[in-house]
């Protein structure tokens, strides 16, 4: 059996722009700036010093100047991003003593709802860090299964470890983990382009069956619905009739998909739900891709300077953005204007969906993209919830919103509740922050909470959001996948950490609930609860009759006694070979420390 490399595999070749952006790879996903394997730890320090910082804000008008792409001149790592950071990322700021935004969304929901929401939080966000990751020798590699299915996705994995970011000051042993899990994700992708998950071992290819053989699965490819998930089949993929040479059992055409025509964008055969797609380019995802490109700009900019990596770039963003503006905007009743869900280029195109799934055009304001119309998206958003126009919304009894045709008619999609919520038109561009928001009023008392400065429509939209979660927990304490409009207790994926990853931002980001802090407090009662099951014997215990429990017999003693939260994650034994490498491992150049030290159905 076969195991993974460790962490000195060695960079791709320097002499092609696509095996440049290879090692990029998670800014197509959610992390946005990823990075080239020998660069992940100078990465993940820029992205600890970008969380410390304010987001810089972006205009509404969709006529404001934009930073230019060809700017050389070089930046420090300290500075504030020009472009929007993406929300799972950090890039929705907002600071409490100062957020109007924030106290009026709590005094439209009871003290009940808010201790409700905060409880899910520390409940859920370290979940996938001590139940779905395992770590590798010293952290070098790390696994980032999804949850109930025991595969590695490259976007769900990095939404699942973005999250802690801004976990990193309280919790060191986070950086690392980081780091190894973009070495994974840079490791996968180089393997095959083409595959969107992984398994955790390689699984030899003689041994597969005929069917898996035939999708492509074996090595360490554990699905291989191309989803536009890797930078180095971009540039290809944007010739697809010409260049491409992925082939897959479900498309038409033997396998290539659907016709189409070149645009500037570049083609994807499945939707990030996995379906196959019917024109060819997503625009969702293209849009994704242009505020991913946008980042590796900046971020090579700052931090790699590569000179081939930038003009690659540069040219690649451009026939992007130009493809999206020239076809992926289409008019529909009464001459209005919206964002398409998908294009072919040669006239085909389809505006009746959205796929609850990320990217979606419900979420574009949240991918990262500094060059999207908010008057447009505003339309696109509107058809959305209307079951004329949207064919995949549903309203039932218990709760209302998008689903997706990868899962079952009335099943509304958790992503799709925190994504509403992340959106809702409030008088801001609430994807990049609110912490300015009565600047945007022309009034310079920010902290007060002045409720007539936002849309109550949106508020209230909000709200009904952050119930909804609580309403779609499936008796579990946690998320899931997607929940049926009238029966709660139907949902798929008992275990779905993306969607767990995504209440965590919107409650964090919404009601500026501090999760950490919920989730130590369970942790320690867990711990409490566990210890008393076995107590000590009377003659062992020290203490005074303070440290008696008072209901039961026996004692409770002091939960910090015990383990901490790290001891959680998963690890195996490091090898001798790794122990030998310890002291060039750990130095402060090569970790870049400059400045710290119920029904469920499996669907995928």
């Amino acid at each position: 059996m076969k195991r993974f490399p460790s962490a000195s595999y060695g960079a791709a070749s320097k002499s092609r722009l696509q095996n440049l952006l290879i090692l990029v790879l998670a800014a197509v996903i959610a992390i946005g700036f990823l990075v080239e394997t020998q660069r992940a730890a100078d990465t993940i320090h820029f992205l600890h010093l970008q969380n410390d910082d304010a987001t810089t804000l972006r205009n509404n008008n969709p006529s404001s100047s934009r930073s230019s792409h060809t700017n050389s001149l070089d930046t420090s790592l300290d500075d504030p991003l020009p472009y929007p950071q993406e929300i799972w990322a950090g890039g929705y700021d907002i600071q409490p003593s100062r957020s109007a935004l924030v106290q009026t969304i709590r005094q439209n929901l009871t003290p009940t709802n808010i201790s409700e929401l905060a409880s899910l939080c520390g409940r859920v966000l370290y979940d996938s860090l001590t139940h779905s990751v395992v770590a590798h020798g010293l952290d070098d590699w790390v696994f980032v299964s999804t949850g109930d299915i025991k595969e590695m996705w490259i976007r769900d994995s990095a939404v699942q470890m973005a999250i802690y970011l801004k976990q990193m000051h309280r919790r060191p042993a986070v950086r690392r983990l980081l780091e190894g899990t973009l070495r994974a994700q840079a490791y996968f992708t180089i393997q095959d382009p083409y595959a969107n998950s992984f398994y955790d071992e390689w699984k030899d290819i003689d041994t597969r069956s005929k069917e898996e053989r035939r999708l492509g699965r074996g090595g360490w490819t554990g699905t291989r619905n191309y989803e536009l998930d890797s930078v180095d089949t971009w540039t290809i993929e944007q010739r697809h009739e010409e260049l491409s040479t992925y082939r897959y059992v479900e498309l038409d055409r033997d396998g290539k998909g659907s016709k189409t025509g070149y645009t500037g964008m570049t083609w994807t055969g499945f939707r990030p739900s996995d379906d196959p797609t019917t024109y060819g380019y997503s625009i969702p995802s293209n849009i994704y891709a242009a505020g991913a490109l946008e980042r590796v700009l900046e971020l090579n900019k700052r931090v790699w300077k590569d000179k081939n990596l930038e003009t690659g770039s540069q040219k690649l963003l451009h026939g992007i953005e130009t493809g999206i503006n020239e076809y992926g905007i289409v008019e529909v009743e009464n001459g209005v204007k919206i964002y398409a869900y998908e294009v072919d280029g040669l006239g085909g195109k389809e505006t009746q969906m959205d796929d609850a799934n990320i990217p979606s055009l419900l979420s574009i304001p949240l991918l990262g993209w500094s060059g999207y119309d908010p008057r447009i998206y505003a339309n696109t958003r509107k058809r959305l919830f209307n079951a004329k126009t949207s064919d995949f919304y549903f309203r039932g009894h218990e709760i209302e919103g998008l689903g997706s045709p990868h899962t079952a008619q009335g099943m509304v999609w958790t992503l799709a509740v925190v994504t509403r919520a992340l959106t809702a038109p409030i008088g801001i561009d609430v994807a990049v922050g609110a912490a300015t928001t009565a600047a945007h009023k022309g009034d310079s008392h920010a902290g007060d909470a002045d409720n007539s400065i936002f849309d109550e429509d949106g508020i209230k939209e909000i709200v009904t959001q952050l119930r909804y979660l609580l309403k779609m927990q499936c008796g579990t304490g946690s998320m899931h996948e997607s929940v049926h409009v009238d029966h709660l207790s139907r949902c798929s994926r008992p275990v779905f950490h993306w969607a767990d990853a995504a209440a965590v931002t919107a409650i964090e980001a919404l009601l500026d609930i501090d999760c950490d802090k919920e989730a130590e407090k369970i942790r320690l009662e867990k711990i409490v609860e566990r210890e008393r099951e076995e107590p000590l014997p009377d003659d062992d215990v020290e203490g005074s009759d303070e440290a008696k429990d008072g209901g039961g017999g026996g004692y409770v003693e002091n939960p910090l006694f015990y383990e901490t939260l790290e001891a959680h994650v998963s690890r195996d034994k490091p090898s001798n070979a790794l122990i030998e490498d310890l002291p060039q491992e750990f130095n402060g150049k090569s970790l870049g420390m400059k400045h710290h030290s119920g029904d469920f159905r499996r669907t995928k």
